[in-house]
C-alpha cells in the first residue's frame, strides 16, 4: 500500500495553475516513496488534460485524470477518494500549492497521534502577491485536538485543502456532504472526529489562493446559502463541545445579515436556529433589521 496519494478537484481550471498544484502534490507523494495524483473534472467545458512531462512524473508514480459531470468540489473530492489506495490522501484545491516539508511532516505525526485526519499552518496568497501566514494556535500545535467541537473554531486552520485524510476515515465511509457548500468542510471533520483524532501539524503545509473578489462563497451574495448551511451544521453539532464556537459564528452572520441585507425567511430561518440552540442573538442587530425592514416598506409606499 502506498503510504500517499493525493485528490484535487478541478472545474474550469487554469491550466498552468492546475499544473503547478499537481507538480506540488506530486512533489510530496514522490517524496513519501510513491503513490498516485487523481486529478478530479468537475464537468469542465474543456475536459482537462495535464502534460505528463509538466509534474515531474517518475517511477512508479503517476497521475489520473477522473472525468464527471458538474456536482460540486465535494462530490468531486468524494470521488477522489474513493479510487485512492493509500494510507494516507493529501486534499489540495486546483489553485493552492502543497508544501513539501509539511505534508511529510503531517504523516509521521498522524502516525503517532493514531489520527483520522491532520491540518496544517497555512500561507494565504493575495492577488497582488501578498502573503500571510496563519500559524496554528499554539496550544494545539503538533498535538490532537482537545474537543472534537473545535473544529468550529471560527478560525482559517478548518479547511480541506492541505488537508490529510487517513485510510480508517475513508474505510469507516466518512465522506464530504456534497449538499453543502459552505461549512461542509469542519462537517467532515467533525465526521472524521468520530474515527479518531484530528491532529494538528505545527509547520506550513499549503500555500492557499485568496480570492478577493465579490464573487467568492463569504460574499454578501450568497448569505442566505450561508445561512441555510449554518443552520444545517447547527442543528447537526451544536453541542457542549461546540457552542462556544457556534455562538460566535452565529453572532457574526446576524450582524452581517443585519448590515447587507436578506431575505425575510432567511433572517427568520437564522433566528430560529439561534434560539433553539441558546445562541446570542444580538439586540443592535435585531433593530438595525428592523429599520431596514421598516425603510424598505415606506420605500415601496412612496412608489406606489
Amino acid at each position: 500500500m502506498p503510504v500517499l496519494d493525493a485528490v484535487i478537484p478541478a472545474f474550469e481550471p487554469d491550466t498552468r495553475v492546475l499544473e503547478r498544484a499537481v507538480a506540488s502534490a506530486w512533489a510530496c507523494v514522490d517524496a513519501m516513496g510513491g503513490g498516485e495524483v487523481v486529478v478530479v473534472d468537475d464537468g469542465s467545458a474543456k475536459p482537462v488534460a495535464i502534460d505528463p512531462d509538466g509534474h515531474g512524473k517518475s517511477g512508479a508514480c503517476g497521475v489520473t485524470v477522473l472525468r464527471q459531470p458538474n456536482v460540486g468540489p465535494s462530490a468531486a473530492r468524494n470521488a477522489g477518494l474513493q479510487r485512492t489506495e493509500a494510507a494516507w490522501v493529501l486534499l489540495l484545491d486546483a489553485d493552492d500549492e502543497a508544501v513539501v516539508d509539511g505534508v511529510c511532516a503531517m504523516v509521521p505525526l498522524g502516525e503517532r497521534l493514531n489520527a483520522s485526519c491532520v491540518l496544517g499552518a497555512r500561507v494565504h496568497v493575495h492577488a497582488d502577491g501578498r502573503t500571510d501566514l496563519h500559524a496554528v494556535p499554539a496550544e494545539w500545535a503538533d498535538r490532537a485536538l482537545p474537543s472534537a467541537g473545535d473544529v468550529f473554531r471560527p478560525i482559517s486552520l478548518f479547511s480541506s485543502t492541505g488537508c490529510l485524510v487517513s485510510r480508517r476515515v475513508l474505510e469507516a465511509g466518512v465522506r464530504f456532504d456534497a449538499d453543502l457548500r459552505i461549512g461542509e468542510d469542519r462537517d467532515f471533520f467533525r465526521r472524521c472526529a468520530e474515527v479518531g483524532p484530528v491532529g494538528v501539524c505545527s509547520k506550513t503545509v499549503v500555500r492557499y489562493t485568496l480570492h478577493e473578489s465579490g464573487n467568492n462563497l463569504s460574499a454578501s451574495m450568497h448569505l442566505d446559502r450561508r445561512i441555510r448551511d449554518h443552520a444545517i451544521l447547527c442543528d447537526r453539532w451544536c453541542d457542549a463541545s461546540s457552542r462556544e464556537h457556534f455562538d460566535e459564528a452565529t453572532r457574526w452572520l446576524i450582524n452581517a445579515a443585519a448590515k447587507r441585507g436578506i431575505r425575510p425567511e432567511s433572517w427568520d430561518k437564522l433566528i430560529a436556529t439561534a434560539r433553539a440552540h441558546g445562541l446570542s442573538v444580538p439586540i443592535k442587530a435585531r433593530l438595525r433589521r428592523a429599520l431596514r425592514t421598516l425603510g424598505s416598506g415606506a420605500g415601496k409606499e412612496r412608489h406606489t
